[in-house]
């Protein structure tokens, strides 16, 4: 029997033929179960058990001292994301203005901006010669400066830097599916606009508020190069960095897969939520007005 000769052309024409679903699993047995499985079986090769490692960093104050930092930069990091992005939803979903698309577009630009060019717009703009402390020193006199780098004042705002358009779309997507005639009918029974906030819209947005809280939380809980590049390397480390340097750096594989797999639970666990939200938001929006 004939052979047919290997090519990347026959490899694409046989992906192409599978179903949708088949090649969703290939993707990610290929790019994510496949790696960690490989990264996993390397941490716990060594002889020592999961248990064990994880009794070791729960008892270790350097690694409880990297998850309370973790934990503490991420909800600050998603709470102003959120709050920050709300009057910005309110204002595109109920008003209409020149450039409105454009602006909406222009949101998700900093969300696939690599890293280093957002290290660098930082460094630009709140370094000791930057953009903006020349003008405090030019303004108010040489000893006014704002010590942002290298600290979590940083990192928080690189998050929210890179957050805000998840945020702001996953709102202004329900807020545009909210029948504005319930808030009209409130404010005609006596209802101020804050009481009608309250009592109309919030009930029927708070879903996606949640959803787009956890999916921020999540992306700053595992963040890595901005707290890699705008922290200080000393206080400022979370799980993500401190799991690099243990592997990469220290070659210490039993720790670095207790970190990984910790990292993993987290993230299943937030994505749980996430899919619970987003299944209550969908639901939200199918009862429709009149049932909600």
């Amino acid at each position: 029997m004939r052979k047919t000769p290997w090519s990347w052309r026959g490899l694409a024409e046989g992906l192409a033929r599978l179903p949708p679903l088949a090649l969703s699993l290939l993707f990610i047995t290929v790019f994510a179960v496949l790696p960690l499985a490989y990264f996993l079986s390397r941490g716990f090769s060594s002889g020592e058990g999961l248990l064990e490692r994880f009794q070791y960093i729960f008892s270790s104050p350097y690694y409880r001292d990297v998850m309370y930092f973790t934990l503490w930069q991420a909800t600050p990091s998603f709470l102003l994301t959120v709050i920050l992005s709300l009057p910005m939803a309110h204002l595109m979903a109920r008003y209409s203005f020149p450039g409105k698309r454009a602006l909406l577009s222009l949101t998700t630009v900093p969300f696939i901006l690599p890293p280093i060019v957002v290290a660098v717009g930082f460094f630009s703009l709140f370094g000791t010669k930057g953009y903006l402390n020349l003008f405090l020193r030019e303004t108010l006199g040489p000893g006014y400066s704002l010590n942002i780098l290298y600290s979590w004042k940083a990192i928080i705002l690189a998050h929210v830097f890179y957050n805000f358009s998840i945020a702001l779309r996953m709102i202004y997507s329900r807020l545009t599916q909210i029948d504005e005639e319930q808030v009209l009918v409130a404010r005609s029974l006596g209802a101020t606009p804050w009481k009608a906030f309250l009592w109309v819209t919030l009930p029927q947005l708070l879903p996606a508020i949640l959803s787009a809280s956890l999916l921020v939380f999540i992306f700053c809980f595992m963040s890595f190069a901005p707290v890699l590049i705008l922290g200080d390397g000393v206080k400022n480390i979370t799980l993500e960095v401190a799991l690099y340097r243990r592997y990469f750096f220290y070659q210490d594989y039993s720790t670095g897969g207790a970190l990984a797999a910790l990292e993993v639970l987290v993230v299943l666990l937030g994505t749980y939520l996430y899919l619970r939200f987003s299944s209550l938001w969908r639901e939200n929006i199918l009862m429709g007005p009149g049932e909600t």
